[in-house]
């Protein structure tokens, strides 16, 4: 069985010492930037490893715990599993204390442990008041039974219990599904001399290889995984829950950057529209309308969006509702993802919620839409894949699918074979099709079919280029050939390039075999007949009788009688049977006709090709017609 992994993070107020607290649990300081030294305070996310009791290592992240550096803070929040809420004794609960930890509650978090520092500082009774003012504050967060574990990195006191209560914990932690695709939340880029770009970021699912093809979005850039490290040792292979740097092969340094995910080669369709649902904090100082601008902060990545609240006017502080959002850059992200929203200016975090559609319709004000996301904010993979599907309105590939839905092919396939038969989704070609989308198809090209055999009923059938180019030139035509074979082989339709419905035969009536043999009679034996046109038929008729063989269409306007035409090839062969070449001229003599219809004729023949122009004469190319 394989080990759990799990990553630790710590939340908190500056100064409350969380960067000392990580030195005296894995002996290493996470401040690795000149300015971080400096200053002494946390600018950006720091990283390190330690061994709880029974030997498991667990990576930590360090976050910044100053107000203007919470963009940083959100980029390391993505993959905590266990979270340490770090209050110092001498201050108790503070601003970014109480920010922290309702990040941390919108991203749904569920494991963590309340650690106060400094109680070397502070008299017993200060510090029974701080655990009092704290077990009020966790209570109806994921913290509310957490264990309260007081420490003094100066002294060491509370050390080893702190790594018991993380062990415990630990074993309360899920495992992370290895068998998804891989995803990374890119949250460093820096390059190293000799080897190249490294990125680094929590693998949140899925495995990764030493030289597996990664890609890299929302850009869209292939690369291979060169070289795998965690917790600074080379591995062949990482899994999911574990801290991991790539170094990167092809990319340089300015190519990638925080926010970025790396997924698998076509893992990713990005997006720059989001339907999900928001919640309000309770004492949010802002409330979200339509069309307000917003900073999204999900996986790594930060953007400024734009508001839309659906089914109301306004989102209130300490209620949710559902929104899209539309974003000013593309994001790479996954349905159920979690996200933090915060006010475009000035900057207070004021909610957060989860992706239900990252691939919205785009109109969004139609009737039942909000009912439709209250349906999918639970749904399961096979009943997002229904939706997914019968929304489309059309046939989709699988790999388009795949993305839709956040699966790869291999789970999707799986998925496919638990619904199995007997559900409504078809899958025929390369494509899914659901039941009810394959009817309306069937509906509307039966409709236009039978339309058109009433319009023209002397022609076999409409054309499948001119009914896919009227219709259906919104579906992809891949998709729209699988449905017309789907029903050909039930029966439905008939025909190949040319369709028609079950049942349908050309009837001509008597007064069009009037005109026909009228027709026929006046051009019979007719080498310079007038233009077919000067009869006056229905264009149907025309087209009618020279699909059937009754004429034979020369050029525009010029049409003979089969007879006529075989006539016409005697002549032409009979005269190669002479010689090797012929030119208009003797064509011409030969049948006693103007020039203008030699040329005509031996046109056609060089179309049909019997013969081929060489210079001023006519080649005949299949030579055993003369015998």
């Amino acid at each position: 069985m394989n080990m759990k992994r799990v990553i630790i993070g710590t939340a908190g107020h500056i100064d409350h010492g969380k960067t000392t607290l990580i030195r005296a649990l894995t002996g290493r300081n996470t401040d690795r930037l000149p300015e971080e030294k400096k200053r002494g305070i946390t600018i950006d996310l720091g990283f390190s490893y330690f061994e709880l009791p029974d030997g498991t290592r667990a990576g930590i992240v360090d976050v910044p715990g100053h107000e203007k550096f919470i963009k940083n803070m959100l980029a390391g929040a993505a993959g905590i599993d266990i979270v340490l809420l770090v209050i110092a004794a001498d201050e108790g609960i503070m601003p970014q204390t109480k920010e922290h930890l309702h990040i941390l509650q919108l991203l749904g978090t569920k494991h963590g442990i309340v650690v106060i520092t400094k109680t070397d500082m502070v008299e017993e009774e200060w510090l029974d008041m701080v655990k009092e003012d704290i077990a009020d504050y966790i209570k109806n967060t994921f913290l509310e039974h957490a264990p309260i574990v007081e420490v003094s990195a100066i002294n060491g006191s509370g050390i080893e219990e702190l790594k018991g209560a993380i062990l415990e914990e630990y074993k309360k932690v899920d495992q992370k599904d290895t068998q998804r695709h891989f995803r990374i939340p890119i949250d460093r880029v820096f390059s190293v001399h000799g080897y190249g770009t490294v990125i680094t970021g929590t693998l949140m699912s899925g495995k990764i290889s030493t030289g597996d093809e990664l890609d890299i979005y929302p850009e869209n850039l292939s690369t291979k995984a060169r070289n795998l490290q965690v917790h600074d040792e080379n591995v062949p292979l990482v899994e999911a829950g574990e801290r991991v740097a790539i170094n990167l092969s092809s990319l340089k340094v300015g190519e990638v950057k925080r926010g970025m995910v790396v997924a698998p080669p076509g893992m990713c369709m990005c997006t720059d529209s989001l339907d999900c649902k928001i919640t309000l904090l309770d004492d949010s100082p802002f409330i979200i309308k339509s069309n307000q601008r917003i900073r999204l902060y999900v996986g790594s990545a930060e953007v400024m969006a734009r508001t839309s609240v659906l089914g109301g006017v306004e989102i209130k502080q300490g209620e949710s509702g559902f929104c899209r959002l539309k974003l000013e850059e593309d994001v790479a992200c996954e349905r159920l993802d979690r996200f933090v929203v915060r006010s475009y200016s000035p900057l207070y975090t004021i909610g957060g919620g989860m992706i239900i559609n990252p691939y919205p319709k785009k109109r969004k004000n139609i009737p039942g839409y909000e009912d439709e996301l209250r349906s999918l904010e639970n749904a399961s993979d096979s009943d997002f894949l229904r939706y997914v599907l019968s929304s489309a309105g059309r046939p989709l590939p699988l790999d388009k699918v795949s993305v839709l839905c956040s699966l790869t092919a291999s789970e999707l396939s799986g998925l496919l074979s638990d619904i199995g038969s007997g559900s409504k989704i078809i899958s025929s070609e390369g494509y899914l099709v659901y039941a009810d989308v394959l009817e309306n198809f069937k509906r509307k090209i039966t409709k236009s079919i039978e339309d058109f055999h009433n319009r023209h009923s002397l022609k076999k059938g409409i054309s499948k280029e001119v009914l896919y180019s009227g219709f259906f030139k919104n579906m992809e035509r891949n998709g729209f050939d699988m449905m017309l074979n789907i029903l050909r082989n039930r029966g439905d339709i008939k025909g190949e390039n040319l369709l028609s419905v079950p049942g349908f035969e050309i009837s001509v009536g008597g007064e069009d075999k009037k005109a026909m043999g009228k027709v026929l009679s006046a051009l019979a034996g007719d080498f310079m007949p007038p233009s077919i046109e000067s009869f006056g038929l229905d264009e149907d008729l025309i087209d009618y009788m020279i699909e059937e063989g009754f004429l034979i269409k020369i050029d525009d306007g010029l049409c003979i009688t089969s007879d006529t035409g075989k006539q016409l090839k005697s002549v032409l062969l009979s005269l190669f049977g002479r010689k090797g070449g012929i030119t208009i001229a003797e064509y011409r003599d030969a049948l006693d006709i103007s020039r203008k219809y030699a040329l005509a004729y031996l046109e056609y023949f060089d179309k049909i090709k019997l013969t081929r122009r060489a210079g001023d004469v006519r080649i005949l190319i299949k030579g055993d017609e003369v015998k």
